[in-house]
């Protein structure tokens, strides 16, 4: 058995001398606080009291005896002999190893009344705190509503466009096969022409496979916002149709509504752009871009940038805002006519895969 169990287990029989002998070994100083009626001298230079021959003081205003010259100190403990004696020997290993001895916490009784915590008072309102937490919110709401606006509904709104001109190309199916058009297959002839519709009346479907394998999506007559634009792709109204000579001109979205025209920037030269309508498939190949701004409207011409020329090829343009998210200026993008073909005798090569999955759709 230990000696700190034998000293818990005898701490009431009296003491013979063995017992004796060894509290004499262990003993440490006496302090303030264990002597009672004990004078106290002031430690030269100092507003430390101690008694006279040790080297435990009392801090001034304090219950707390410290150890001289050292940053020990003990809380002098009540509850009887077995915690004052456990409390002895952590203060004695302390003062051996020059160590801060662990604090024994008071108990309740010795806080004393009005030791509770007092709980803050809780700050008040003011009228630029409730404005600074309502700026934080709308400010919140208004990051919300771009995130909603720029990302997720552009792919809900983009699906949709798909989706109509998925069906508009069924419309037009006459029932021929979807296998595509033999590579060699002899020259079409001139592409024809059609009448221009009236306002917001769908003109053709729109393919672009850099934008997306399964990338089409709807041209209406007119540029207005929510009439046409924000359904898909516009055709300039005072600009050529689709095959004729001259400037076949149309404008969408970059960001927004679907943002059609996102990846127009990443058209490389020889990409194709398709158009669709009852007739078939015209093919036009993308040249060049520019930027211009907002008022470069010479682009619209017959022959671009020459409104006194005369017109001998079949030309495409596309314009959409740039940069992104701002109508600073306008990017336009180029393509000349290659080729056409007739429904009757399938689809190119390039787009059967999309032209096929339409209709699988619409079968199913």
């Amino acid at each position: 058995m230990s000696d700190d169990l034998e000293r818990l287990f005898n701490f009431g029989a009296d003491d013979d001398s063995e017992n004796a002998a060894r509290r004499e070994s262990e003993a440490v100083a006496p302090t303030a606080d264990t002597v009672a009626g004990s004078a106290l001298e002031r430690v030269p230079g100092t507003e430390v009291e101690r008694l006279p021959g040790s080297d435990v003081a009392r801090v001034p205003g304090t219950e707390v005896d410290a150890l001289i010259g050292t940053s020990v100190e003990r809380v002098p403990v009540e509850g009887g002999r077995v915690a004052r004696r456990l409390a002895e020997k952590a203060e004695l290993e302390a003062q051996k190893g020059n160590k801060r001895a662990p604090r024994v916490p008071k108990a309740p009784q010795e806080l004393g009344e009005g030791a509770a915590v007092a709980a803050k008072p809780r700050p008040k309102l003011s009228v630029v705190g409730v404005l600074g937490e309502l700026l934080i919110t709308a400010g919140v709401v208004v990051l919300m509503f771009l995130g909603w606006q720029i990302w997720i509904n552009d792919k809900i709104v983009g699906n949709e466009q798909q989706h109509q001109a998925a069906e508009v190309s069924q419309e037009w199916d006459k029932g021929e096969g979807l296998a595509p058009a033999p590579v060699d297959r002899p020259d079409p002839g001139p592409p024809p022409t059609m009448a221009a519709p009236g306002n917001a009346e769908v003109i053709a479907n729109v393919i672009i496979p850099r934008l997306g394998a399964d990338w089409v999506r709807t041209l209406r007559q007119g540029i207005g916002v929510h009439d046409v634009l924000n359904q898909g792709l516009g055709h300039y109204p005072d600009t050529q149709m689709p095959g004729e000579v001259g400037n076949f001109a149309i404008a969408g979205h970059r960001t927004g509504w679907g943002a059609p025209l996102e990846g127009i920037v990443n058209l490389e030269v020889g990409d194709s752009i398709y158009i669709e309508t009852p007739d078939g498939w015209y093919r036009y190949v993308y040249r060049s871009h520019e930027f211009v701004m907002p008022t470069g409207v010479e682009v619209l011409e017959a022959v671009p940038q020459l409104p006194d020329g005369t017109p001998t090829d079949r030309i495409i343009t596309i314009t959409s805002c740039n940069p992104p998210l701002t109508a600073a200026e306008r990017i336009i993008s180029y393509g000349v006519y290659d080729t056409w073909y007739p429904r009757a005798g399938g689809p190119p090569p390039e787009i059967a895969g999309l032209v096929q999955a339409q209709a699988a759709a619409a079968a199913g």
